[in-house]
């Protein structure tokens, strides 16, 4: 009877080892594989975040390529060591949240309320003013291109919600969806989003992300999604 037991604990023993080795033996995630798989979908998604032009075709079309970016995102993830500040794994997060909101059956409705009480005054004033202050930042010298175009892009973005803060609550289904896809797109371009905590700290995984871009994608792709 002892002897069984010890035999168990023995296999017991070796099944934790196999485990933890094969655990160990996963490789390294990659961030570049990671962003080659989803930043293009992400780029040619056709969501307009001002209501307009986002036919029932154009967000079934982005619902799909969404919904089958996620899945392959997860699958990637789940093939390699996961880094330990999570990096990769908020930007499927960010993609998950972001494909439940363009995916939802109500949300064509929602859009038709939002774009009717969008302010395009107020979106063009807020972005008329970052402009000019991002203007003078850099010709100062506080700012480099790179930084100006994020800090653009995530201002003007808060421009958008800003235009549409006069909207009823039966719009807030398409306000959610505006600021999930937002952040996805800040995501891509390792911009700071302009809503939620700040992801920056001192991660090495974005450091070297930001890397990663400044020499690869550097000029950035232009956002077409106000029209």
């Amino acid at each position: 009877m002892v002897h069984l037991t010890s035999s168990r604990a023995t296999a017991f023993v070796l099944f934790v080892l196999l485990v933890e080795r094969g655990a160990s033996d996963q490789p390294e995630c990659d961030f570049d594989e990671f962003h080659k798989l989803y930043s293009p979908v992400v780029y040619n998604l056709n969501f307009k975040i001002t209501g307009e032009s986002n036919t029932p075709s154009i967000l079934k079309t982005d619902c799909d390529n969404l919904e089958n970016v996620t899945q392959r995102g997860e699958t990637f993830l789940e093939g390699c060591s996961v880094d330990k500040d999570g990096f990769m794994k908020k930007r499927i997060t960010g993609l998950q949240l972001t494909k439940e909101s363009l995916c939802g059956s109500e949300l064509k409705e929602d859009l038709n309320i939002w774009r009717d009480c969008f302010n395009p005054s107020v979106f063009a004033e807020c972005k008329k003013n970052v402009e000019e202050r991002l203007g003078k930042l850099e010709q100062d010298g506080a700012l480099d291109e790179p930084d100006k175009w994020c800090r653009n892009k995530s201002l003007s973005y808060q421009c958008a919600l800003k235009a549409g803060a006069g909207c009823p609550t039966k719009a807030e289904r398409a306000r959610k969806a505006v600021e999930n896809y937002i952040n996805t797109l800040m995501d891509v371009h390792e911009c700071l989003r302009p809503t939620g905590k700040k992801r920056r700290g001192s991660s090495a995984n974005w450091r070297r992300a930001q890397t990663v871009l400044r020499q690869q994608t550097w000029p950035r792709r232009p956002c077409t999604i106000f029209a």
